[in-house]
């Protein structure tokens, strides 16, 4: 993915909901190669201004307004060698991640959920 890669998520074939806890349960995890402090994938909703709710979010999207149910995994690599080069988030996911002044990486995977 180059960078400035947006994702259009109702576009991408994602269920509706105005809260995670409207999400499929069954998640896609990511193959970080020799990362450790590797998160556990969790069902998001990414609401239609671009707000994220997680499932420690207590409000739900109000009115009319819906969002797209996707998952999230990250793993936080204090070597500096976890990258999205090895497409640890597969054919279906999006990867992004960022590298701090110390080499760390920070790295996070995104896939829609139908």
């Amino acid at each position: 993915m180059a960078p400035g890669h947006c994702v259009d998520w109702s576009r991408s074939g994602a269920a509706a909901c105005r809260s995670p806890s409207d999400c499929p349960a069954s998640l896609p995890t990511a193959n970080f190669d020799n990362a450790q402090n590797i998160g556990a994938a969790t069902a998001v909703c990414i609401l239609q201004d671009g707000t994220t709710l997680w499932p420690s979010t207590v409000a739900q999207a109000g009115g009319a307004v819906t969002g797209c149910c996707a998952a999230v995994q990250s793993v936080m690599d204090s070597t500096g060698t976890v990258t999205c080069a090895s497409n640890p988030c597969g054919a279906n996911g999006f990867c992004s991640y960022i590298r701090n002044s110390t080499n760390a990486t920070v790295v996070e995977c995104f896939w829609p959920l139908a």
